[in-house]
């Protein structure tokens, strides 16, 4: 058999009699045993008609809240009870209530009747018992010294590691991995194309997987098919490199959507079809993007 930890109590058996008939009494039975559960007695109240038991919950507790004799305090609390009865009544309570206290090296065992005259009475021995000492509970000081150290451990490993590992890399990845992406976390840069078309707005869909540009035609921008070439080329600011691609961009009808991270690095692009501003004065392109490492700026360039 193993050892029994010294400081556990555990109770069993039960407490029974009849209900008095009188206005309040189960009130008072029920509000003793709410008593007693607040002083740490174990006891659970089962009434059927006018009849009540008060079976003790067989789990062994701690002793300590019943204080240095707990065999005591249960005495007391079920001659607090007894007192809610008249004299004549009590003798007609029947108890097989008992406790087994844990003590260094024994064991405790009490048993609590009700006698003829309606009082408790308690009578108890003690045996011999294989014990155990309770495991050591920690001190508040204890408990703050503890995480104090712990706290200094972490600190020294996280300092020396940071050495090696680049944390903030790793939680902003993380970060941007499981929080949304919001429109205006994107810096669009049209300008390429001001000749043509503006970006009205932007927004966010699928997941913070796509970029939504709302794009808005100017007045420059050729709403036929027939004859693009000569539509545009008039029309051809200043005449640089840039405008002449951005013409053939124009003519084709795609322009290309290039995406960077935070830092600059090159992400990746899309070929975004841009000739259904000859038919409406808006439309939307669906860029997608990446989530990590997420974009930070997108150019719109022939």
């Amino acid at each position: 058999m193993s050892p029994k930890t010294e400081g556990d109590l555990a109770m069993d058996g039960l407490l029974e009699g009849t209900i008095p008939d009188r206005p309040g009494a189960e009130s008072r039975l029920r509000e003793w045993v709410g008593l007693a559960a607040s002083l740490g007695i174990p006891l659970r109240l089962t009434i059927d008609g006018s009849t009540f038991s008060l079976l003790a919950d067989d789990a062994t507790i701690s002793a300590k809240p019943l204080g240095p004799e707990p065999s005591q305090r249960i005495k007391e609390a079920l001659s607090e009870l007894l007192r809610s009865f008249a004299p004549e009544e009590r003798p007609h309570l029947f108890s097989t209530l008992r406790s087994s206290e844990i003590r260094p090296g024994v064991e405790l065992q009490s048993v609590y009747v009700v006698t003829a005259q309606g009082t408790v009475d308690v009578h108890q021995r003690t045996v011999e018992a294989a014990t155990r000492r309770a495991p050591h509970a920690r001190s508040r000081r204890e408990t703050l010294r503890a995480v104090l150290i712990w706290l200094c451990v972490l600190l020294a490993v996280f300092g020396i590691s940071a050495l090696f590992v680049d944390y903030d890399s790793l939680l902003r990845g993380l970060w941007e991995n499981v929080s949304p992406l919001a429109a205006d976390e994107v810096a669009v840069d049209a300008s390429a194309f001001a000749h043509w078309f503006s970006v009205e707005r932007t927004s966010v869909a699928d997941g913070s997987r796509t970029l939504v540009l709302t794009l808005r035609r100017t007045d420059a921008f050729p709403r036929t098919a027939a004859n693009l070439d000569q539509a545009l080329i008039p029309r051809l600011p200043g005449g640089t490199l840039q405008g002449q691609l951005a013409v053939q961009a124009i003519n084709l009808g795609y322009v290309r959507c290039e995406a960077y991270d935070r830092d600059g690095s090159f992400l990746g692009f899309s070929f975004q079809r841009v000739r259904g501003l000859g038919e409406a004065e808006t439309i939307e392109l669906r860029v997608p993007v990446g989530r990590d490492p997420r974009p930070r700026r997108l150019l719109v360039v022939p």
